[in-house]
């Protein structure tokens, strides 16, 4: 006896199926900071000590660098993941709820100088949601 393929069966079991397997991943931003912490980050940083040059080889170059009324310099590095949601990849329902949420890290550095003077690193959640009314970054 041959057996025959419900193919509404199988349709229905791949549309609800496949994004639980198929989730994608985005990163951006500055890789070296994407396993820092607090206590690593300390390591690496000594404020009054670690020059400029120092903070280049470590991290690369900044992302954002700021020069604020006192005269200091801050350098900003920053690094995002993002998982995106499995609704992304089911038709239809994907044009009332995507998006994704991770994290974002910003590494700022503060120089008087050529050495830091104060070095902070930051951890916050992000979300980015979009439909019909447009996207929002959380």
């Amino acid at each position: 006896m041959i057996k025959t393929i419900n193919y509404k069966r199988f349709l229905a079991s791949l549309i609800v199926g496949l994004p639980l397997f198929v989730t994608a991943c985005a990163n951006l931003g500055n890789k070296s900071i994407e396993n820092a912490t607090y206590t690593s980050v300390d390591a690496k940083i000594k404020d009054g000590v670690t020059t400029k040059e120092q903070v280049r080889a470590i991290f690369g170059d900044p992302a954002r660098v700021f020069f604020t009324g006192g005269g200091f310099e801050e350098w900003q590095y920053v690094f995002t993941k993002t998982h995106m949601y499995a609704t992304n990849y089911i038709p239809i329902v994907n044009l009332f709820r995507s998006g994704g949420k991770g994290y974002k890290k910003t590494l700022t550095v503060i120089f008087n100088g050529n050495v830091v003077w104060h070095h902070a690193l930051s951890r916050s959640p992000v979300e980015m949601n979009s439909n019909f009314g447009g996207s929002v970054i959380m």
